[in-house]
């Protein structure tokens, strides 16, 4: 996770979406995902990831369910700022020029 984090790329997506998933079938545990900050991890990577790419915020994205998904279970386990996250995704859903980064305020 921490090279991800260093240059988070779209193009690594499908890969960083497995892993959370073949994560989730593995653990649900606190410890993982909140103790050890890979929750944290992966939401701040999907930020990054978002900004980059502002087209996988559409509804049409094809890899947009596996993300509300990915954010779902995150907020399942208590990663609060998956839920952050996912309100600021379901806003820009329906504004296909917006981007995470814009909607938080912070470009």
């Amino acid at each position: 996770m921490k090279l991800l984090l260093v240059a988070p790329r779209a193009r690594h997506l499908d890969f960083v979406l497995d892993a959370v998933e073949a994560w989730f079938d593995r653990t649900r545990a606190a410890g993982l995902w909140i103790t050890a900050g890979i929750g944290g991890r992966v939401v701040r990577w999907f930020d990054a990831v978002f900004a980059e790419q502002p087209s996988l915020l559409i509804q049409a994205h094809p890899a947009r369910g596996r993300i509300d998904r990915a954010l779902g279970n995150l907020i399942g386990v208590g990663v609060a700022e998956a839920h952050e996250l996912e309100l600021r995704v379901e806003a820009a859903a329906g504004d296909p020029q917006a981007s995470v980064a814009r909607l938080d305020g912070r470009s």
